[in-house]
């Protein structure tokens, strides 16, 4: 399980910082990764934007970004953030026109990720 923390940190995700708040259960972690990603909270925000509904917009980047932090998902934290932001300062098309950047970012960081957590799952 060390070479998994390992590989996680080598990807600039806040390992430690998510285990302290876990009582380092390491193998609860990995749980919580995989059930992050298995959610898609990427789809859930993109819906969100199609509806056209601001407090659900506004609501899952929250969400989104809570959970990455707990987690120590920095790099997909710090996109939530900057979503959060646009929609605080009621910059829709904005946050709309970010949104193709945000999923590919998503989607670039959890291919990277997929790979460790998912050989760990029993």
């Amino acid at each position: 399980m060390n070479d998994i923390m390992d590989q996680l940190r080598d990807l600039d995700i806040e390992v430690d910082e998510a285990l302290e708040r876990l009582s380092g259960d390491e193998k609860l972690y990995v749980k919580l990764l995989n059930t992050f990603f298995d959610e898609e909270p990427l789809k859930g925000l993109k819906a969100s934007f199609t509806s056209k509904n601001p407090s659900d917009e506004y609501r899952l980047a929250h969400n989104m970004k809570g959970s990455s932090l707990n987690l120590g998902l920095l790099p997909i934290a710090d996109l939530a953030i900057e979503m959060l932001q646009l929609l605080r300062d009621h910059k829709e098309e904005e946050a709309i026109s970010f949104l193709p950047e945000f999923e590919r970012s998503f989607n670039d960081f959890y291919a990277k990720i997929k790979p460790i957590i998912k050989e760990e799952e029993p």
